[in-house]
């Protein structure tokens, strides 16, 4: 991507992905349910104020399934994590890097006053289903918006590191 860009591998989730140099990432939640949380260096990522911004990786439990049951379930759970939800209604069908994808976007009020916006993109590799998530707080820049979207183009699954 180019000397603004570096390489993410994560070898236990088994996904690379290109992020801004001055991002870094973390873990979030507990096994199994956690996610790989990737964000500008010196984000608070436990506090929702303006100009917060999340990418984040999971995968789902569930082998074997589709993207519309991947989409179900993941509406489901955070109906039920969220009061307030409010699905658009953009969900759409494609690929991302060769992998079937299907993306849809949310919101909810956060405790703290603001709107949280979610933008999913659910991937589908072999048997596992990824879920990529954009997180902010509108209103965010022209120019943020176009840079998750590039992130989210790098994203490819990868097969697992065999070790030595």
């Amino acid at each position: 991507m180019g000397s603004q860009f570096k390489l993410f591998r994560h070898n236990v989730f088994n996904f690379e992905v290109d992020i801004p140099n001055n991002w870094v990432f973390g873990v979030a939640g507990k096994p199994p349910g956690h996610v790989i949380l990737m964000y500008p260096a010196g984000l608070n990522t436990g506090e929702f104020v303006p100009g917060y911004e999340t990418i984040d990786v999971g995968i789902l439990r569930q082998t074997h399934i589709s993207l519309e049951a991947a989409h179900k379930a993941l509406a489901a759970g955070m109906m039920q994590a969220h009061q307030g939800i409010a699905f658009s209604n953009d969900k759409s069908i494609g690929s991302l890097n060769g992998n079937e994808s299907l993306a849809f976007s949310y919101s909810w009020p956060s405790k703290t006053g603001y709107t949280i916006n979610e933008n999913v993109s659910i991937v589908k590799y072999k048997d596992r289903i990824y879920t990529i998530t954009i997180r902010t707080i509108e209103p965010i820049s022209a120019k943020s918006h176009k840079n998750h979207e590039t992130i989210i183009k790098t994203f490819k699954p990868t097969a697992p590191v065999k070790l030595p």
